[in-house]
């Protein structure tokens, strides 16, 4: 049995579950290598299946836990802004 795939429309595809990873125990989806990309999504499963593989998810979440804390962005924009800017007259590739 084939992969069938039927779209009514192709800007209807659910673009998220096509880049979701596959749950686990669930082989990767080999499908025909018809463009390039089609390679390198391939490729890029294979890649992710190793790194999940070489770091067990508990010592990824015990590293996770371990990290500071994130930078408040808002805070740092309200502290002030620093600016550097150049100003050209024209684009150097209009001439």
């Amino acid at each position: 049995m084939g992969l069938v795939i039927h779209r009514a429309h192709p800007w209807e595809e659910d673009i998220e579950s096509m880049l979701s990873t596959p749950p686990p125990g669930r082989p990767i989806p080999r499908v025909p290598r018809l463009t390039v990309l089609d390679t390198i999504v391939e490729h890029k499963w294979g890649e992710i299946a190793a790194a999940r593989a070489a770091v067990p998810e508990a010592d990824l979440d015990a590293g996770a836990a371990s990290m500071p804390a994130a930078r408040d962005f808002t805070a740092a924009l309200l502290a002030g802004m620093r600016v550097i800017a150049e100003v050209k007259k024209a684009s150097p590739s209009a001439g």
